[in-house]
């Protein structure tokens, strides 16, 4: 902790208790009188709901067209006809047992099911299931076969080319998705009074095939990059709570492996040197990591004060991959088989909070994040594409960082329609193996709100940073070495002012109007070469109207404006270039519904847009220096409707229509030869007019 940190910290740890005695509050147990006859009370907000209850729905989903965007997360990425499967069950006991069921779209790639019961004071315990399907594209095309596994083959009768143009046709259809199912148990036991113990356990898999590029020296061909992940966690904790006193004490596990460990494949180009007729990269390794965590709070009258404080450490142990497949080459062998990765980390929270008075409210909290990397730095020989042997060795930067960051905050309640808040933040971050070792940045922000009653309600907030960069020095173990004169934008000096102003109108008690500002302003007052300032303007309208005690509606509106600008230098000197980048995105939307409560039927339909774009224009001596734009429009309109037969029986009805445009310069219209030293998947920027109708029956028993 650096000095200034702790003084101010101290500061605050000694005056909040002081200024809060004086509103200290009895906190011993209450007096009940031995002769207060409670017997015939009754609790009549207390409704119990005893028994047991369930419904089941069963229907069909039809979509009207395949596409890998728009059924990247809904699992509707096929036409023709889905399963439409949901259930819930409740059952409830006047002895406190309890048992619920939940399952959703068992039906489709996303399903989810969950199981919990127990008996309330005493125990629980759940079971929970979820799957995701996550489709990136489909019908790309590739050379190889094996995609999937960890070794890439080209066909029996392959001739080497030399450019991506002679590839032909002799190509195979690839998907690229990943599928996660992820297994949920856990239970809670309540020993004695005062105490909890909690087990939680999860299992997650996770397989399918991600883009990627395998190089062979200055040519590469885009592959399919395989996954098959299990990653299993284990959380034990015990929990002792009195009336003003809460302490946790926890500790954590996880193990990660990958059943590849590396993905190989043949040299598509021919061999430029002898022996260079296959590649290899490194895939995830295997890893773990422990933690042990403690948590406690006190209450003491109006002061509040919370810490806790983790200790934990990763580990990485798998064997290093050989320098070259080639056996040509003479390359000496590391100086250890494995990395033996290993960094401790140590976290700490400390939170202070004190009503001093009616009106006055104080906060101060500290946050420590640290990762102490352990892992040897060694220096590596380096082959190129298993052809060629650098000279100069490269060495492996174990980087290490810590955090500190304190708050403090001031609540003051001016009067019964305006409250004023301000704080301060610092925050300091130390780093190694990295072009700035420390930066420091402070914050001083105001806050005012004023409530006129049930009217109209005001919220102003102005914030103003300022981030320092101890000196800025090329590292030099990186080669080729960097620009001296570039400043990494997140280690660079900044000035940022934030502002926001809100609204909301109650205009009528059936109408309400919210209105919402926000600009960001950075200014990089350092940086010669890369970020120099940056700006980001959003603005928002949102209006709710009951016109009846049926029929409700909105209608909502966002804008965001996003402009920076950068300077480069394509002579390793000075800047010679300039960049400015425009993002817009625009978001509008409305609605209808229509729910009357006794009425049999009910009706609603949304339609939303939104419309982005991107623009790159550079400054430079090039005679055509701006890019093609980039850009995406979404429409979507859902409409539903909802009949109840009778007390048990009802049927839904929704029907979507979503369009999506999309065009990105870097990726459309690019085939497998269309770059003439890179043979390419084909990855076109989606587009898409999809019809999604579902109808569906439940039955409630």
């Amino acid at each position: 902790m650096t000095k200034s940190l702790f003084l101010s910290l101290s500061s605050s740890l000694v005056l909040l208790p002081l200024l809060s005695v004086p509103a200290l509050a009895d906190t011993s147990e209450p007096h009940i009188p031995t002769d207060l006859d409670i017997s015939k009370w009754q609790c009549k907000y207390c409704e119990f709901e005893e028994g047991f209850s369930a419904w089941v729905e069963l229907g069909a989903t039809g979509v009207s067209d395949t596409s890998a965007k728009f059924g990247e997360y809904n699992g509707l990425y096929e036409d023709g006809a889905y399963a439409r499967i949901n259930a819930n069950a409740s059952s409830r006991s006047k002895d406190g047992h309890f048992f619920d069921m939940h399952l959703r779209d068992l039906g489709l790639d996303t399903r989810q099911a969950t199981f919990s019961g127990g008996r309330q004071g005493k125990y629980e315990f759940y079971l929970d299931y979820d799957e995701l399907t996550q489709f990136k594209a489909h019908d790309l095309l590739t050379p190889y076969s094996g995609s999937g596994s960890d070794y890439l083959t080209l066909p029996a009768d392959w001739v080497p080319v030399s450019t991506s143009s002679e590839v032909g046709e002799n190509l195979n259809a690839i998907n690229l998705k990943t599928k996660r199912q992820r297994l949920d148990l856990g239970a809670l036991f309540i020993p004695a009074k005062h105490w909890e113990t909690s087990l939680d356990v999860r299992h997650e898999v996770r397989d399918g095939e991600l883009r990627t590029a395998a190089p062979f020296y200055f040519k590469s061909v885009e592959v399919a990059n395989p996954v098959d992940y299990v990653t299993d966690e284990l959380e034990a904790a015990a929990t002792y709570t009195v009336r003003n006193w809460q302490s946790r004490i926890s500790y954590f596990a996880s193990q990660f492996s990958n059943n590849y460990s590396s993905l190989r494949w043949q040299n598509a180009y021919g061999p430029i040197v002898p022996g260079a007729d296959q590649g290899e990269l490194a895939l995830a390794p295997d890893n773990q990591f422990q933690q042990l965590r403690l948590t406690s709070g006190y209450t003491w009258g109006r002061t509040r004060i919370y810490g806790d404080v983790a200790s934990g450490q990763m580990q990485q142990n798998v064997d290093l991959l050989a320098p070259t497949l080639n056996d040509n080459l003479m390359v000496d062998s590391p100086s250890q088989d494995s990395i033996d990765a290993r960094v401790d980390t140590l976290n700490a929270n400390l939170r202070i909070s004190s009503a001093v008075t009616r009106k006055l409210q104080l906060k101060a909290s500290y946050r420590l994040d640290d990762r102490d990397n352990k892992t040897d730095s060694l220096l590596y020989t380096w082959v190129s594409s298993d052809a060629y042997v650098n000279p100069v060795e490269r060495r492996n930067l174990p980087y290490s960082f810590r955090t500190e960051r304190l708050d403090v905050e001031a609540n003051y309640r001016v009067q019964r329609a305006a409250r004023l808040s301000a704080g301060f933040e610092q925050e300091d971050r130390d780093r190694t193996h990295q072009e700035v070792d420390s930066t420091r940045e402070e914050t001083l922000w105001g806050k005012l709100r004023l409530d006129f009653g049930n009217a109209i309600n005001l919220d102003f907030r102005i914030a103003e940073s300022d981030r320092d960069a101890s000196g800025y020095n090329t590292v030099s173990d990186i080669t080729p070495g960097q620009n001296p004169l570039m400043r990494k934008y997140y280690m660079a000096d900044r000035k940022r002012l934030a502002v926001h102003g809100g609204a909301n109108f109650f205009i009528h008690e059936q109408v309400s109007l919210d209105v919402s500002i926000d600009t960001n302003r950075d200014t990089y007052t350092d940086s010669p070469i890369g970020l120099s300032e940056a700006e980001d303007l959003s603005e928002n309208v949102d209006l709710n109207v009951a016109f009846t005690s049926n029929l409700s509606g909105h209608v909502f509106g966002s804008w965001q404006k996003i402009r920076s600008q950068q300077n480069g230098s394509a002579s390793f000197s000075e800047a010679d270039w300039r960049a400015d980048n425009k993002d817009r995105v625009n978001t509008y939307g409305a609605g209808l519904n229509y729910r009357p409560e006794k009425a049999k039927l009910k009706i609603g339909a949304d339609y939303v847009l939104s419309d982005a774009s991107t623009n790159i224009a550079v400054d430079s001596s090039a005679p055509d220096s701006r890019f093609p734009e980039n850009s995406s429009k979404l429409q979507n309109v859902t409409a539903f409707m909802e009949y109840q037969i009778n007390s048990n029986l009802a049927v839904f009805t929704e029907y979507t229509f979503e369009v999506y445009r999309s065009k990105n310069w870097a990726t459309d219209d690019v085939t497998t030869d269309t770059l003439h030293n890179v043979i390419s998947l084909g990855y076109p920027s989606p587009e898409y007019d999809v019809h999604v109708l579902s109808v569906s029956a439940r039955y409630r028993f």
